[in-house]
Order: C-alpha cells, then sequence, then structure tokens
C-alpha cells in the first residue's frame, strides 16, 4: 500500500512540474511610442521578439504613441477595457512624453514617480500576482534627432531628465518591491532611426534585455 501511494505522489508531483514547465506565461508591455514601435515593423519589436526568444510565451503591446503618465490616469478605463484577463509579467516604460507635455523640470520629475506610483497600484489591483518591472526610457541621440522630434522640445538636454526619471523609477520599485531595467545603461548610442526611436538593432538590444532579466529571476 506504501508503494502504491509513493508511485501515486511522484506521479502527481512530475505531471505538475511538467505543466509548469510547459505553461504559457503571458508578458504585458504598457509605454509609449517607444514600447509601441513606432517606426518599425510589429514582428521586430522588442515586445514580438521577446516572445519569440522564449518558448511558451505571449507578449502583448500596449505601448500607445504620445502618451504621458498622466494620459494612462487619465484614460484608464479605455485601458483597463483593453488588459489580458492574466499577466505573469508586465514591463512599464513611460517617461519622455512626460517631458514632452509637462516641459524639462524637477516638478516634471516628480509628478512622473507619483504618476507611476498610482499605475502601478492599479495594475497590482488588476494583477495582485503579476511581477511589474520599471523601465527607463533610453537616451536622445541628437545626431540623428528628427526636425519632428526637436521641435517638440527634445535634445541632448533632455538625456539628464530621462535619467533622472528613470532613477525615481528605481527608488519607486525598490520601496514597492519591483524590478527595474535601466535601459540608458544598457542601450549604447546609434540605436535609434531619429534621434529617439528604437532601430532594428536597438530593439534586438532591448529584447535581449529583458529576456536576460527574465531568466535571471524565474
Amino acid at each position: 500500500m506504501k508503494t502504491i501511494h509513493l508511485w501515486l505522489w511522484l506521479s502527481i508531483a512530475l505531471a505538475t512540474l511538467a505543466c509548469n514547465v510547459h505553461r504559457n506565461q503571458t508578458i504585458l508591455f504598457i509605454g509609449d511610442s517607444f514600447t509601441a514601435g513606432d517606426g518599425m515593423a510589429e514582428k521586430k519589436t522588442f515586445v514580438s521578439l521577446v516572445g519569440q526568444q522564449l518558448a511558451n510565451t505571449t507578449t502583448i503591446n500596449q505601448g500607445r504613441s504620445g502618451w504621458p503618465t498622466s494620459a494612462y490616469l487619465r484614460r484608464w478605463d479605455e485601458v483597463a477595457n483593453r488588459l489580458p484577463e492574466s499577466a505573469d509579467s508586465i514591463f512599464i516604460q513611460l517617461g519622455a512624453n512626460d517631458l514632452r507635455v509637462d516641459g524639462h523640470s524637477e516638478k516634471t520629475i516628480v509628478t512622473c514617480k507619483e504618476n507611476m506610483d498610482v499605475i502601478v497600484s492599479r495594475l497590482l489591483s488588476r494583477f495582485p500576482k503579476s511581477e511589474i518591472v520599471l523601465m527607463s526610457s533610453v537616451r536622445i541621440d541628437e545626431d540623428r534627432l528628427i526636425a519632428r522630434i526637436r521641435d517638440a522640445g527634445f535634445g541632448e538636454h533632455s538625456n539628464n531628465y530621462l535619467k533622472r526619471i528613470g532613477d525615481a523609477y528605481q527608488q519607486l520599485a525598490d520601496k514597492r518591491g519591483l524590478g527595474y531595467l535601466d535601459l540608458i545603461a544598457h542601450l549604447p548610442k546609434d540605436n535609434t532611426h531619429d534621434g529617439a526611436h528604437l532601430s532594428e538593432s536597438g530593439h534586438q538590444v532591448v529584447s535581449e534585455t529583458i529576456v536576460s532579466y527574465l531568466k535571471q529571476t524565474q
């Protein structure tokens, strides 16, 4: 009888392990045009590439071009209606459009952090078991900056503010037990196609950075 019980226990344990190994995971990405992949074919965006590099993984791109953190709060009902039923991991990248809308200032940095804190709380209320990872934007490459983006107020001076917004997100992540990825540190220059949005090589670097993070933490 004990032998039968042991065999049954081992069978259940092995079946559970096999199920977990092959279980599909869902990764949700929230952000602005950087996440949406403006100027890039969908299959070449870092969101899509993450799904291509990880087995049994579905990635969902909820990047919204032009949206600052305040737009996510103001239009949260619209956001919530498009969220999946579940998500194992959620990566959030926002901040550059806050500089465009609210200006390059200390107040904008503080407001970004406060708004992100609210966004995180709303996501956790919907997905209490999800791992949330905050991400910085990448640096502006002034040598490649096109007129439209320069006219929006971006330039080499923006990099200091993008770095400080990232630092504020890292402080928030540490406080709330979230993950954080400093893409400014991981991504060298010459990885944009217009001075602000990722080129094909840039998307590849970001996807590899995210995949490496997931493999180290899971």
